[in-house]
């Protein structure tokens, strides 16, 4: 498997489909507020909370790989060219 992760930390499409794609199906799933986490303890509480949810976490390590995955490829790794070469253009 050779992901060129270093491609993709630099891509900020990579940081917001992520981000969003964490954040999102946690917030619907407990209801939560930005007021609810006020302090470190309640949003360290709710962080315990979510790695409890088996059914969360798989659905969230589920997303991630496909936002991870270069569906142009078989498996999970990049293209050759793509795998070697940092300079790939962001598309």
């Amino acid at each position: 498997m050779k992901i060129n992760w270093k491609s993709r930390i630099k891509n900020i499409v990579f940081w917001i489909s992520t981000m969003s794609a964490v954040i999102t199906p946690v917030l619907a799933t407990y209801n939560i507020k930005p007021s609810m986490a006020t302090s470190w303890s309640k949003f360290i509480d709710m962080l315990v909370t979510i790695f409890s949810n088996p059914v969360l976490l798989l659905t969230l390590v589920m997303t991630v790989l496909g936002i991870v995955t270069d569906t142009s490829t078989k498996g999970l790794s990049d293209h050759a060219k793509e795998g070697n070469d940092d300079k790939t253009n962001n598309h």
